[in-house]
């Protein structure tokens, strides 16, 4: 079976592709044509909501045609999540190639469709935002084993300190979607703004007794939901929130927001 190709349309430049999809970890290969001068080709990561539309670089090299065509390979980092539309946020990949100076400015673009990698899941100490995260004061969360995205699942568990012995804990999952609302703002007097909305939400309630600790729970994330991803300007969390209502007083509460891909400040290579 031969090499399937994909062109870019209506460019001066024009790709030719090895394949149509790729996978975070491996190396994405092809061609580029039309060029006569030394071309820059990047991969980038759009990150799409309705603030705006912006590009981050992901990987690049610079290639120097022969006759009009010009080889390339660049690798696709493994802590890459596979992108995602929804109707107000959005992640994809694309492929853009330049070349020549300002007066003689050459360029091609094609999108990507990228599978993605993973990262191990962990906790976010990003000072920009805002994300959940803390014990109770008699009790606190604790994971046993998640899959932050469509089709996967949240099990958890209530660790209840001594003495807790009655009542009921309300524990509470949610998937949120977020977006930064000024981009144009960049320095320490103005921090970054937030705005949030809920797409999916499920509660369990557990009863203390006087012979546990331990108090599992178990929730499945619906299909078509996207990974939790913390990137620049967009994020889609996985909140896990629990609630005692005590007899007198203001409720105690313990949160959780894993996070699987971290793109804020991705990992060096």
């Amino acid at each position: 079976m031969g090499l399937r190709t994909r062109r870019s349309a209506g460019q001066e430049l024009q790709f030719v592709l090895a394949s149509h999809d790729w996978s975070a970890g491996g190396s994405l290969r092809g061609e580029v044509l039309g060029a006569d001068e030394p071309v820059t080709i990047t991969v980038v990561r759009l990150e799409r909501s309705p603030s705006a539309t912006l590009s981050f670089g992901v990987s690049d090299c610079e290639v120097a045609p022969v006759d009009g065509r010009a080889e390339f390979e660049l690798p696709l980092p493994d802590w890459l999540p596979p992108g995602w539309s929804g109707e107000r946020t959005g992640l994809g990949y694309a492929l853009r190639a330049l070349s020549g100076t300002r007066r003689n400015r050459r360029h091609g673009a094609v999108p990507l469709v990228i599978s993605g990698g993973e990262q191990a899941i962990h906790q976010s100490h990003h000072a920009d935002r805002v994300i959940a995260s803390h014990p109770g004061r008699r009790f606190h969360l604790e994971l046993s084993d998640v899959r932050l995205q469509g089709g996967g699942h949240i099990q958890c568990r209530v660790h209840a300190e001594e003495g807790l012995d009655e009542g009921s804990v309300v524990v509470v999952a949610r998937f949120e979607e977020a977006w930064r609302t000024n981009l144009r703002i960049r320095n320490r007097r103005h921090p970054p703004l937030w705005r949030s909305r809920s797409l999916w939400q499920e509660q369990a309630t557990v009863e203390l007794g006087v012979d546990r600790r331990w108090y599992p729970c178990s929730f499945d994330i619906p299909v078509g939901l996207p990974p939790a991803v913390e990137a620049r300007t967009l994020a889609w969390r996985y909140e896990i929130d629990a609630r005692r209502a005590p007899r007198r007083g203001v409720a105690d509460r313990a949160a959780l927001t894993p996070l699987r891909f971290d793109l804020a400040q991705p990992p060096s290579a």
